[in-house]
């Protein structure tokens, strides 16, 4: 399991490293809902790896509330079929599922094996 995690920490630091270089795109036609879509894509996810070494299960509740908020933003300002076909969309939303996934199971296999419960 620490497997995923050093994983989720590579991830994030590529996703923050191109939410840094996206910021400079920033500007004031859009501004607020830009910079939330900047925060909760890019730049909250390498935090949140770090807090999934101890804290799994938050982590990934966590990181499918931040795809949530963007998907929902971005539906609310682009409209449903833009989201959903245009490029990047909801391409870039994909690894936050998959490791939010990733961090729910490894925080309920580590109950598991903490509790001392056999399966």
């Amino acid at each position: 399991m620490k497997t995923i995690k050093f994983a989720g920490v590579a991830w994030s630091l590529l996703y923050f490293g191109f939410g840094v270089i996206s910021s400079f795109t920033l500007n004031g036609i859009d501004f607020w809902s830009s910079i939330t879509l900047l925060a909760f894509t890019f730049i909250f996810p390498f935090p949140l790896a770090i807090v999934g070494f101890w804290h799994p299960k938050s982590t990934g509740i966590a990181l499918l509330l931040s795809t949530v908020l963007c998907v929902t933003l971005l539906i609310c300002s682009d409209g449903v079929k833009d989201t959903f076909t245009a490029s990047p969309g909801i391409r870039f939303y994909i690894p936050h599922v998959v490791f939010a996934v990733a961090y729910l199971i490894s925080g309920s296999v580590s109950t598991k094996v903490n509790s001392g419960s056999e399966t």
